[in-house]
């Protein structure tokens, strides 16, 4: 049976050949498995999966007995896990957050950088690796970051790469800010270097021996080097409120002041010992202020927009408002990061979010309330593509689109927050994102420069391909479209009802079409042939093999198909497989439960220990590293080659 083009833009949806119900052992994944999170929502990952099962400790170990040795029993060999586990969002101490809007901000987390969307935290590269970062900033266009040894790193918004500049110190720099082209950066033993956008460059300005400097705020309504604060160990205040810089004690002695800001002509400063201290407007001298804290908690962070609404935040979860007139411990709502040590600060247009040192944080809601934030991708990636490890591109929901280069994962932007589903990139390097509501993008590799094609679909397309001279896309309903590399799209008739999930050119040079209900389709010369499998669970991914193509899916399936025909090599009921690999011989599927399977030249199928309990949804290999992704953000790294 023969399914033909049609002319561009008709959709014939007759079905044949297509059971009404699931075969015998076939079922359903037990939970959503779409992953469309309302985009708007900023802390919507706590709920998903919550049907995984807990992970199980690891068996105590009896008392050694000194048996006979005929009694010996077998020697118990705990598996070893071939995966690390690792996170595509926060992957270290968190020190610094900033906000530039409500769908833009940035945090350093150990030597990585993470940016917000909108949507969700991912990271967003490495500069330095090896080397801790401390503090970030931007102005909507360039970001900068600071950290140890002096490293200060730069990166345009629209870039893919971070790039290092001379400080002129090699002083840790530990909180940078910026103001009309210029930027101040500050740190151990009293350093202030300043960037000059019209030289470009760096100078220092002033040190101190013995005094640490953590916090710096830019009075807006200075210029120049005037109007530069920063706060540190000893009490100590370094500031140019004259242009002049100088030095005083504004706290005790023995107090760590970590953060300063200016709200309505007051200045605010905060720091271990639970100290407050304020440099109001009316007064001559800084003025210490009690916080009415009952567990007289350290203070590392400042936010706050007018005079009746400033908050001190801390360590053990600590959340001190100022009314105007006192302070006033809050509780947030969380429930997950109600503890934690906020360490950073910052304002999502007009949303204050908190960020804990181990990663998480809270953010208030409309009504002022603190709930729990993520700081790693909610829903991950959901597929990856690349011919090489150091330029792998994955997508996920609400328009998460990573890159993965020689500095890290780094997130992309994107123009779309739509649900994205699939992935491929061609031998020239166009990335193709397909996702929710009949979305297509074109990714240039090298840039990261998007464009969208307008499919007028208004359908939930799932799978692509390159093929040819241009892209395959499948999607719901038994959408087939073929994309041309300009823009231009013809519609392919499936004459199948039934969800397509996932495209790919199989080894045998033919476009292989999966979907619900056991659907496998095969292209050669624009005709496409049903091919029986034999199973009536879904099929979720397929990847190319010397052949023809390997199909994962419902129930552990597990199905290679080439030109003769199809046959199923596994089915595990309960089992789900969502996302395929195959290079040198070796396969690999991923799926529920931290699930991995692999299969070598002796074609069995083998389950690999990985340490997680995480869905896992896409997986890619070559000859040197394996690399799969899932939900919450979970990325695993294979120990040693596949």
């Amino acid at each position: 049976m023969t399914l033909k083009r049609t002319s561009r833009w008709l959709v014939l949806t007759a079905t044949f050949g297509v059971a009404a119900t699931l075969t015998l052992g076939a079922c359903s994944d037990p939970v959503d498995n779409s992953d469309s999170e309302d985009s708007s929502e900023l802390d919507a990952d706590t709920a998903e999966d919550s049907a995984e099962p807990d992970v199980q400790p690891d068996a105590v170990e009896p008392d050694l007995v000194e048996p006979d040795a005929a009694d010996a029993g077998p020697e118990i060999v705990e598996p070893v896990a071939l995966w690390e586990v690792g996170s595509l969002g926060d992957s270290g101490v968190i020190t610094d957050v900033h906000g530039v809007s409500a769908f833009e901000a940035y945090a350093t987390s150990g030597e990585r950088v993470l940016r917000f969307n909108g949507s969700a935290w991912a990271a967003f590269g490495t500069p330095a690796p090896g080397t801790s970062l401390h503090s970030v900033w931007s102005d909507g266009s360039m970001v900068w970051a600071v950290g140890e040894q002096g490293l200060v790193a730069k990166r345009a918004v629209t870039e893919l790469r971070w790039t290092t500049v001379d400080a002129g110190t090699s002083e840790t720099l530990r909180a940078i800010s910026g103001r009309a082209g210029n930027l101040f950066a500050v740190g151990d033993n009293g350093t202030v270097v300043h960037w000059d956008a019209d030289a470009a460059e760096w100078t220092s300005l002033y040190s101190l021996d013995g005094i640490d400097l953590y916090g710096v705020w830019l009075d807006p309504d200075a210029a120049d080097l005037a109007g530069v604060f920063a706060v540190g160990s000893g009490g100590q205040l370094v500031s140019s409120g004259s242009g002049t810089f100088g030095s005083e004690q504004i706290a005790a002695a023995d107090a760590v002041l970590r953060d300063v800001i200016g709200v309505a002509g007051d200045i605010y400063a905060v720091g271990t010992n639970h100290t407050v201290t304020v440099k109001r407007t009316t007064a001559p001298t800084w003025q210490g202020q009690a916080t009415n804290d009952t567990q007289e908690r350290d203070l590392y962070a400042l936010i706050g927009d007018v005079d009746d609404n400033v908050y001190a935040l801390g360590a053990r979860g600590a959340i001190i408002h100022y009314n105007g007139s006192k302070w006033t411990a809050e509780n947030a709502i969380g429930p997950t990061y109600v503890t934690a040590d906020l360490v950073a600060a910052t304002d999502l247009g007009g949303r204050f979010l908190a960020i804990g040192g181990a990663g998480g944080g809270l953010l208030q809601d409309a009504d002022g309330a603190w709930n729990d934030v993520a700081t790693a991708p909610s829903g991950g990636l959901k597929d990856i593509a690349g011919s090489d490890a150091e330029a792998l591109w994955g997508v996920g929901p609400g328009g998460l689109v990573m890159t993965r280069t020689d500095q890290g994962w780094t997130s992309v932007s994107v123009p779309t927050t739509e649900d994205l589903h699939g992935v491929d990139v061609s031998a020239d390097g166009d990335v193709w994102l397909v996702g929710g509501a009949g979305t297509v993008l074109i990714v240039d590799a090298a840039s990261g420069s998007a464009s969208s094609v307008d499919t007028f679909l208004p359908l939930d397309l799932f799978g692509v391909a390159v093929a040819r001279s241009g892209a395959v896309v499948a999607g719901k309903g038994g959408t087939l479209i073929e994309v041309s590399a300009d823009g231009s799209v013809d519609t392919l008739t499936s004459n199948i009802a039934a969800d397509l999930t996932s495209v790919a050119v199989g080894g045998d040079g033919a476009v292989w079409i999966a979907g619900d209900f056991g659907t496998l389709l095969r292209e050669d010369n624009d005709d496409f042939d049903v091919v029986a499998t034999g199973v009536g669970g879904s099929l979720n991914a397929l990847v190319a093999n010397e052949s023809g193509v390997v199909a994962a899916g419902d129930n552990g399936v597990l199905v290679t198909a080439d030109a003769d025909g199809a046959s199923v090599d596994n089915e595990q009921p309960g089992l789900f497989l969502y996302g395929l690999s195959h290079h040198g011989g070796t396969t690999l599927a991923v799926g529920w439960n931290g699930t991995v399977l692999s299969r070598g030249a002796d074609g069995a199928w083998v389950s690999e220990e990985t340490g997680t309990g995480a869905v896992l949804e896409a997986v890619w290999h070559d000859d040197a590293i394996g690399i799969a992704t899932g939900r919450k953000g979970a990325l695993l790294r294979r120990l040693e080659a596949p």
